[in-house]
């Protein structure tokens, strides 16, 4: 797929993966200007989903970034639970999208829903977790109960996501060719993409997420959050490289 086909929907699952993992933040847990942020970029990524061609059912994608949007504006006014709320229903909003489009792709139609879901999933948990741990740094005494639940959430996404991208594979003749079939079928069809989504989308972060997650327990949360960093540039390249090859 070329990169014009990709960017919509790779925007709205990270749109709405954000959405959904930042709604995971519990009242009194954070900052309010925690929410703020995450919503504002899950507004962002979902606008942007909305707006640029190839995207999936613009109007649903347009209705989660205006709960975003919403969610950026009441919670730095002390309304946390309306802000979790907006979020929680603007990843809703992203996630059925993402699902009707993807149920609507060439291959299995439940396959691709679970993976669009797991997609999403992973690349909000990261992005969460990674925009989380800065707020540390403003408030040392803050506690450490979500940034651990997003790490873990984050964990699961990468065993899921493996889990869903590997059925889906499997399920494809032409992808399983590309790794039985010598170096020439390798490069010509989706075999080197694939290892590129398995290489940064799943082997990398799973190691990144063990490492965020022994960093908490000294606890270094500077440090984790500098691991983050490297999970959320990992993941998009996977995420990329999985969408490039077709999955």
């Amino acid at each position: 797929m070329h990169g014009i086909e990709i960017a919509a929907p790779f925007f709205a699952a990270l749109g709405t993966g954000i959405a959904a993992a930042s709604a995971a933040i519990r009242r009194g847990e954070a900052r309010p200007g925690a929410f703020r942020v995450e919503a504002w970029i899950a507004f962002t990524a979902l606008g942007l989903g909305a707006v640029l061609p190839g995207r999936p059912l613009p109007g649903l994608l347009a209705v989660g970034a205006a709960l975003a949007a919403v969610a950026a504006g009441v919670a730095p006014r002390g309304h946390v639970e309306l802000a979790r709320a907006a979020l929680a229903a603007a990843g809703a909003a992203g996630l059925a999208a993402g699902a009707w489009t993807a149920s609507r792709a060439a291959g299995s139609p439940a396959l691709r829903v679970l993976d669009a879901v797991c997609a999403a999933g992973l690349l909000g948990a990261a992005g969460s977790a990674m925009v989380l741990g800065h707020w540390y740094l403003v408030d040392k005494a803050m506690s450490l109960a979500p940034l651990r639940r997003l790490t873990a959430l984050f964990a699961a996404s990468v065993a899921a996501r493996g889990a869903s991208l590997g059925a889906l594979v499997a399920a494809r003749p032409e992808a399983r060719g590309s790794f039985a079939g010598g170096a020439e079928a390798f490069l010509a069809g989706p075999g080197l993409a694939l290892a590129m989504a398995a290489a940064f989308g799943l082997l990398l972060p799973a190691v990144l997420a063990a490492g965020v997650w022994g960093t908490l327990r000294v606890p270094n949360t500077q440090s984790a959050t500098g691991i983050l960093y490297a999970a959320v540039v990992s993941t998009v390249i996977g995420d990329l490289a999985a969408r490039g090859a077709g999955v």
